[in-house]
């Protein structure tokens, strides 16, 4: 009888899933997997992506259907997208790690990132908590780290009243492809004490690996936003 009543509640689970998935509208997408192979940075700029910081050493490609991000040591690299997407519920990322920095690990406060993406939120800047650092809006970075917490949300060493930073999946393997699947409206709500998330405002991709002597090499294939 409880092996039914297990099953029956599964399937209603399951059920569920599928109906959200059915609901769900795609608000904002970044698929790199039909492009051809060759230098990225062009195709980037062309689609009004801003090099934040952009130094010499980071490499950026279209490689087997990826954006591929090729960097040297010592590095910080953030390319971003300004946007504006209301309503969103759901982020969606399809992506790996090639080779991870050697070093880098959240847990022991090495606050580095071989891939994060970035989620900006509203306009209101926030302040950072030191008076040389520039205020930004509200912001979570969803990366892949080798040895962190799962779903711990880190503080930085700054934007601790406005950003976060939250490994998920964890510990995946050199050259795997994973899916981040990741609820921004309640976990905004939650992680900075919000009545309401403000629309998405940027989408970035954050490559981190300062005082790091090893290099990194990652890749993304889509990026989507999602209504649930």
């Amino acid at each position: 009888m409880y092996k039914k009543i297990f099953l029956y509640l599964t399937l209603i689970g399951l059920s569920f899933l599928v109906v959200l998935e059915i609901n769900a509208k795609t608000l904002f997408q970044l698929d790199f997997s039909n492009h051809n192979s060759g230098n990225a940075k062009e195709w980037l700029i062309e689609n009004q992506f801003k090099f934040k910081k952009d130094p010499d050493d980071l490499q950026i490609s279209f490689e087997k259907g990826r954006l591929l991000f090729d960097a040297k040591s010592d590095l910080l690299a953030l390319i971003s997208l300004e946007t504006k997407i209301n309503n969103a519920k759901r982020i969606r990322i399809e992506w790996g790690v090639l080779q991870y920095p050697t070093g880098a690990n959240w847990a022991n406060e090495m606050k580095r990132e071989a891939i994060g993406v970035v989620v900006s939120f509203g306009d209101e800047k926030i302040d950072s908590g030191n008076w040389i650092v520039p205020n930004v809006p509200y912001f979570i970075v969803l990366f892949l780290g080798e040895k962190e917490k799962e779903n711990l949300p880190y503080i930085g060493n700054y934007y601790d009243i406005g950003g976060r930073y939250i490994c998920t999946p964890c510990g995946n393997l050199e050259g795997e492809t994973v899916i981040t699947d990741f609820e921004l409206s309640e976990n905004f709500k939650k992680i900075f004490g919000q009545k309401d998330m403000p629309p998405i405002t940027s989408i970035s991709f954050e490559i981190d690996i300062r005082d790091i002597e090893s290099g990194s090499k990652t890749f993304i294939r889509k990026v989507e936003i999602l209504s649930e």
